[in-house]
């Protein structure tokens, strides 16, 4: 089945596997998601990723993170940019989650990266999702 977005999809998957205590999960591989897996790596979201190719299907496997007492690292993972709703923010208005606990995940001019990083920048951009 094709998901007509593809975020949503990954996001829901990450939630779903979260609440069962998945090792990992399978999506299909796109260039955007795997930057943003790349960043959710970077923030300690997620263990690892890796690229697999099943005949002509290319998917991502993205290994989950879990503390070592089985206490899940994060909590909600919530689309904000929708494909019906477009959400900007502009630099001096990047949303701060949870105090700081969590992170917004934005698309800018310079690529995927979080919203901590994108205000040492000093630019905005379109919020994807906040994760905490």
């Amino acid at each position: 089945m094709v998901a007509s977005d593809p975020i949503a999809d990954f996001l829901t998957r990450l939630k779903n596997a979260n609440q069962v205590y998945l090792p990992y999960i399978e999506v299909p591989h796109s260039k955007m998601l795997e930057e943003i897996v790349k960043v959710l790596k970077s923030e300690n979201y997620v263990k690892d990723y890796e690229k697999l190719e099943e005949g002509k299907r290319k998917l991502l496997r993205i290994h989950i993170l879990y503390r070592d007492n089985k206490k899940r690292v994060f909590i909600e993972a919530k689309r904000v940019s929708k494909l019906s709703r477009r959400r900007y923010s502009g630099k001096k208005a990047l949303p701060e989650i949870c105090g700081g606990m969590g992170v917004a995940v934005l698309t800018t001019s310079q690529g995927i990266m979080t919203s901590r990083k994108a205000r040492e920048l000093g630019i905005g951009g379109e919020v994807l999702f906040h994760i905490w």
